[in-house]
């Protein structure tokens, strides 16, 4: 009878039906990378290329240090805010980041802006092997800077990835190139050139193998 029983549950089993949405529809999308001033890796343009970012963040520091190790307390007062969010449609990704550090000292009435940052991109998805990028940005500090980024991204064969960019910043244009190949499911080499506005050609490559060693 038990044998019967068990034979039963497990041709019910080999039979159940697939569920109908995988594991990670149930995992909450990773924030979507925008840093202006900074260009993204390689792996970072795959998950912009699938979508598979989103999630909007907000992330908040503060801080009492002593102005003066001999102080008795804490003398002067910190605060860092950096919110980003991400709005998605069908083919659409944008975001819009904003943060903003300031102080206030004993000596100093009110809070002092020491830093802020606004910017804004997105990307366009054309069909499932062409998308385009864009990110813009000011940073308000010591020093004022911009720069603006337009991307082209390419999917060949299903898997490896090319990506033309070209940035404008205080200093002039500067392109870059690269090409994401996958040698095999779990290694892939990465190959980036970037021509600075000096004229100069700063080529880097990678190979890179996921879980190594396991």
């Amino acid at each position: 009878m038990g044998c019967a029983v068990a034979a039963l549950a497990s041709a019910a089993s080999a039979g159940a039906a697939p569920p109908l949405l995988p594991a990670r529809a149930f995992q909450a999308p990773e924030s979507c990378t925008l840093e202006p001033f900074v260009d993204a890796n390689a792996e970072q343009r795959e998950r912009q290329m699938s979508r598979d970012c989103g999630r909007d963040r907000l992330q908040m520091r503060l801080a009492t240090p002593r102005v003066r190790p001999l102080d008795p307390g804490p003398g002067r007062l910190e605060l860092e805010v950096d919110q980003l969010v991400t709005l998605r449609a069908d083919d659409v990704t944008a975001s819009a980041r904003l943060g903003w550090a300031g102080s206030r000292q004993e000596d100093r009435p009110g809070m002092q802006t020491d830093r802020a940052l606004i910017a804004a991109g997105g990307l366009w998805r054309l069909d499932r092997r062409w998308a385009l990028a864009m990110k813009v940005g000011r940073d308000l500090g010591a020093t004022v800077r911009s720069r603006a980024t337009l991307s082209g991204l390419y999917r060949h064969a299903e898997r490896d990835l090319l990506f033309m960019q070209l940035s404008a910043e205080d200093a002039g244009l500067a392109p870059t190139v690269g090409w994401r190949w996958w040698l095999a499911p779990r290694a892939s080499f990465d190959f980036v050139a970037r021509r600075m506005p000096s004229s100069a050609v700063e080529p880097s490559l990678v190979l890179q193998v996921l879980g190594f060693g396991r």
